[in-house]
């Protein structure tokens, strides 16, 4: 088990901003404050057997409003290939 602090510690925050442009005529300015996902998974060290990593969002209704509709099942699970959460633009949220 890893707290978050001790993973904090070992990688420095990075500062960007992405711009993101949709086919269906959408785009937004995001803003990002984390570090590279790689850089996390290289210090967990996973064995050469591990092909994924799966992300669960927290679950609390009553401090993310949003889950309180239907719209998905909660929490919401997402997951990259290894290979793909090793690409350098690829990155947690952490702020």
């Amino acid at each position: 088990m890893f707290n978050l602090e001790d993973i904090l510690k070992n990688n420095s925050l990075e500062e960007r901003i992405y711009r993101f442009r949709c086919v269906e005529a959408w785009s937004m300015v995001v803003p990002w404050i984390g570090f590279p996902l790689g850089a996390m998974l290289q210090q967990f060290k996973p064995t050469s057997k591990a092909r994924f990593v799966q992300f669960t969002t927290l679950y609390d209704p009553k401090v993310m409003l949003g889950q309180q509709n239907n719209v998905l099942d909660w929490p919401y699970v997402e997951g990259l290939r290894i290979d793909e959460a090793m690409h350098p633009r690829c990155q947690p949220r952490t702020g």
